[in-house]
């Protein structure tokens, strides 16, 4: 598994890719179990945030992937602030046209985001994008990191680290799958 650390200010965010294999059973999973409606536990407006079930998500190896990938992160780069971590929560966001997630963060330790599904987005657009945001704006200094989605790209990073998902005028759903760690 190809790993990136990225750092565009001072969190820095981990950049893998999940496999296909991955992508296609977490995929199969939401589109066969009832929707569990985690809007009131979350921000945005999203037509669909349901949770993922924990278990099911041992079951496939995400869980201990997720938690390796995050202790190995947290050890090189965060040192001794936090123990092995262990995943609390994980949700995933049906986005349809025009759906967005305003800026937040997360209450946890770490927190990802992975794209599952990612329409055609338009280049030169911020449309689909996540953004994340840290300190202020000044002259010489970057402020916002911005990501374009690919299927099965992951997102990791510290919880408090400020973030944003623009709307997208298009009309094929886009999904993630967000979880945290504590």
């Amino acid at each position: 598994m190809k790993i990136e650390l990225l750092k565009p200010f001072g969190p820095q965010i981990l950049k893998s890719y999940l496999s296909d294999e991955m992508v296609n059973i977490i995929n199969s999973y939401i589109e066969k179990v009832p929707i569990d409606d985690y809007s009131t536990k979350l921000v945005g407006r999203i037509e669909i945030q349901s949770k993922i079930d924990n278990e099911f998500l041992q079951i496939i190896g995400f869980e201990d992937l997720v938690c390796e990938i995050c202790n190995n992160f947290i050890k090189t780069n965060y040192q001794s602030l936090y123990k092995d971590v262990s995943l609390y929560d994980a949700w995933y966001n049906d986005y349809k046209e025009m759906d967005y997630i305003p800026l937040h963060f997360h209450k946890a330790s770490f927190s990802g985001i992975i794209y599952l599904q990612v329409p055609e987005l338009e280049d030169g657009t911020d449309d689909g994008q996540t953004h994340f945001f840290y300190g202020t704006h000044i002259d010489f200094s970057n402020s916002v990191f911005k990501v374009k989605p690919e299927i099965g790209m992951m997102l990791l990073f510290p919880s408090y680290l400020a973030h944003l998902a623009y709307p997208t005028r298009i009309k094929e759903n886009r999904r993630t799958m967000s979880f945290n760690l504590i």
